[in-house]
């Protein structure tokens, strides 16, 4: 089988179970505060692999407490959301990457305070990692990333924002992050916005002037306008969070397997899950918008529960519904349970299983989607398609070539066939011509 049959053959394609009996929750997080970070902002990778930093800690206690309180005893019977985390376990996913490793193995350790031996986290080499950081690996959402920089919606913003980035300027300056900072093209402005709030965030609280924790808020809500577009519908697609989200799809059919499933990631992979699944700053829906005004945070959640049927309020079917964990509360996302549908406040199992098996790409498609022929699984995929393509050329020349040779011996069996017919019919003629030239010596008589 070639690479896109493998795929497909892959769960999701199957259906959910008839009688889904037990909850269960994949859960996406966003990693805790860390050092400052660079990335370009064309192709998104970034310059440093930075590690936590101190502050992570409290908020990555925070989402520890929400999801125990969430998914754990006692306090798990009021969601119907009950997790059996002891003897089905839990599966723990990180990118590879210091700050989604770090954040993952402290979450555990909060969440599962009591266990002689630690939940192991899988993680993949970054170069290779198209489920949690498939938005750094796409040279045809880079390219589009570089047009949407030169649209008019782009440079209407920039000129607006003008004056928000020179007063980040003035903030690095002040904090003497930047000596020599100067306000930036807002293509470039994440980098300054991140420098600016990991001083603030590092600093003591009295030695930071009022003026400049206002500045950052401003910042907050720009860099929040530019981050939500950049993995919305209309410039990314949902090509960056098909593969994660077919997992989570594949996840909540899974009788057998955990009852959690933790991905350690980024905010893009956040972003990328909801653009995947419908939610996003260009969808169109006025629901959606708080996305472009602010941020992720640093220790958010989107989690993924899966309810049977007395939970749901269903009577025979299970149940998806999506949640946002801001850092202090839990929020409720309706989500489309298919393109043309309403959205919901939570979808049946089948119809979600089927609206991520016909909506995304798999694995084949999705190089050809992103024009990715880097990565070797990408590359083996357009192999095998010139492979397919070539054995299907091949196998119609081979068949024209065996119908020629067919025709060429059925015209050379036709001519013999005629070429005998025609002697054959000529045959009589001739002997009566011979017959009647014949002379019958001393009767003086011919044959008439």
């Amino acid at each position: 089988p070639t690479l896109a049959q493998r795929e497909r053959a892959r769960p999701p394609a199957r259906k959910a179970p008839a009688k889904m009996t037990r909850a269960k929750a994949i859960v996406i997080t966003r990693h805790g505060r860390r050092s400052r970070l660079d990335k370009n902002p064309h192709h998104l990778r970034e310059s440093s692999d930075p590690p936590l930093s101190a502050q992570a800690l409290p908020e990555i206690a925070a989402l520890a407490e929400a999801l125990r309180s969430r998914y754990l005893e006692p306090g798990c019977a009021a969601n119907g959301a009950c997790l059996d985390t002891g003897s089905r376990g839990v599966r723990a996913e990180s990118s590879g990457l210091a700050r989604t490793l770090g954040t993952a193995e402290a979450l555990l350790g909060r969440l599962f305070p009591n266990r002689s031996l630690p939940t192991p986290v899988y993680s993949r080499a970054e170069h290779d990692d198209t489920l949690l950081r498939a938005y750094n690996k796409c040279p045809a959402h880079a390219a589009r990333l570089t047009e949407w920089y030169g649209s008019g919606e782009f440079l209407r913003q920039e000129t607006v924002s003008l004056a928000v980035r020179g007063r980040v300027a003035d903030a690095l300056r002040a904090l003497e992050v930047d000596p020599r900072a100067e306000a930036v093209p807002l293509h470039m402005f994440w980098n300054e916005f991140d420098a600016l709030d990991v001083a603030i965030r590092a600093s003591n609280a009295s030695a930071v002037p009022s003026d400049v924790e206002g500045v950052l808020a401003e910042a907050g809500g720009l860099a929040a306008w530019v981050e939500a577009r950049k993995f919305g519908a209309s410039i990314e697609g949902g090509a960056c969070g098909s593969a994660l989200l077919r997992e989570v799809a594949a996840a909540a059919v899974d009788v057998g397997g955990p009852d959690l499933h933790v991905f350690s990631a980024h905010y893009p992979t956040m972003l990328c899950a909801l653009t995947a699944v419908g939610v996003s700053v260009s969808s169109g829906e006025s629901a959606d918008s708080w996305l472009g005004e602010a941020l992720l945070p640093t220790g958010s959640a989107l989690a993924f529960e899966v309810v049977p049927p007395e939970a749901a309020g269903a009577a025979a079917s299970a149940a998806v519904r999506l949640l946002y964990w801001d850092g202090s509360e839990w929020r409720l996302i309706p989500v489309p349970c298919s393109r043309s549908e309403a959205r919901l406040a939570s979808c049946p199992l089948d119809a979600f299983v089927r609206h991520v098996e016909v909506s995304l790409p798999d694995g084949a498609a999705w190089c050809r989607a992103c024009d990715n022929d880097s990565l070797a699984r990408c590359r083996l995929a357009a192999f095998e398609a010139i492979t397919t393509q070539e054995c299907a050329a091949d196998a119609a020349a081979s068949a024209a070539v065996a119908v020629i040779c067919l025709l060429s011996i059925l015209l050379l069996g036709a001519c013999l066939v005629i070429g005998w017919l025609i002697r054959s019919a000529k045959a009589p003629r001739q002997g009566r011509a011979v017959v009647s030239r014949m002379t019958f010596p001393g009767s003086g008589l011919q044959a008439a």
